[in-house]
């Protein structure tokens, strides 16, 4: 199987569930791909996309 290069579009929130969906997208097709995630992972990639720095170590950087 090819890998294939993709790129992050954002986070959503599918309803009514509440539930955080990360949102890639392949860079060389019209293609997209959801992944349900957690609240705490969707915080993490949300600060980390705004370029917002904490003040403790984030779980995707240990």
């Amino acid at each position: 199987m090819a890998e294939i290069e993709a790129e992050v579009v954002g986070i959503r929130i599918e309803l009514p569930a509440n539930q955080p969906i990360l949102v890639l997208k392949a860079l060389d097709r019209p293609r997209y791909l959801p992944i349900w995630i957690g609240s705490q992972e969707a915080a993490s990639i949300t600060m980390a996309k705004k370029m917002l720095v904490s003040p403790r170590p984030l779980t995707h950087q240990l």
